[in-house]
Order: C-alpha cells, then structure tokens, then sequence
C-alpha cells in the first residue's frame, strides 16, 4: 500500500524533532537530517503540511491503534488537558463504532472542559441514554451552565 503525501512544502521531522521542508516527499524515499545526521524514512507519520503543527507521536500512533487503545489514549489526552487531540481520537473511534458511549462521553467531557455546554449536553445526553454512568452525574451540572446562561 503506498501512501500519498501532500504535494507542495512538506515538512519532514526527525526522532531528533528537527524538520526539513521538501517540495514533494513522493518523489524521495528518504532525507539525511542536517541536524543529526539520522537518515529519516520519509513515512507518514514524519511527513506533515507546511505552516500546520505537527501532530504530536502519541497521536499520531494512537490515530492507528485498536478502539480500545485510541480511547485509553483519549483518556490520557484528557488528564493532560489536551482536549483537541482526545477529541479526535474519540471521533474515530464513532467513526468506526457509532454505539461506543465512553466515547460520547469523552467527547461531551471535552466540550464540557472547552465550555462548549450545548454540545457537552447533547453529547452526554446520548451517552446516559446508553447507560454511562459517569454521564448521567455530569448532565445536571452541565444543565445547570446552560440555564445559566440563559
């Protein structure tokens, strides 16, 4: 299985975390860090758009894990506080299984921590009806931020 990069301005990072810009990383294979000397494989996982952050390793590899590995991932992401990169794991995860409520509850936790209370509830509300236990002890308090706000 091949895979295709994007065409124009890819960067490619190095274990070492230095990144070289290459004008189309489908026409190499491989690149000698300027840094470190390393000769770095050119795959997707190092390769990423110019002027856009790269995503971090552990999202990286948790992007292509089991259900149970991207949503233990997830978790992880949410203790650190890094509420974006679990929301797209948890998305994943729906992508592949629409009936996982840990998943509906991690993302309605996420947008509960980003005060984004309307979805948090919605979110939450599906993962109660599932039977997430954790779900239904957060729902009132996120009620309680909506009518606040009206």
């Amino acid at each position: 299985m091949t895979t295709e990069f994007y065409i124009a301005d890819s960067v490619v990072t190095c274990e070492c975390g230095a990144q070289t810009t290459v004008a189309d990383p489908n026409m190499i294979e491989s690149i000698t860090c300027g840094v470190c000397g390393r000769k770095v494989h050119i795959t997707q996982f190092n390769v990423h758009k110019a002027g856009s952050p790269p995503p971090s390793a552990l999202l990286r590899s948790a992007e292509h894990g089991t259900l149970a590995e991207r949503l233990a991932s997830a978790v992880a992401f949410v203790r650190e506080g890094k509420y974006a990169e679990a929301m797209e794991l948890y998305d994943s995860v729906l992508k592949e299984k629409r009936d996982q409520r840990d998943a509906f509850y991690g993302l309605g936790f996420c947008h509960y921590k980003l005060q984004n209370f309307k979805e948090s509830y919605r979110l939450l509300r599906m993962a109660s009806e599932m039977g997430h236990a954790g779900a239904e002890k957060l729902l009132p308090k996120v009620h309680s931020q909506l009518t606040a706000l009206w």
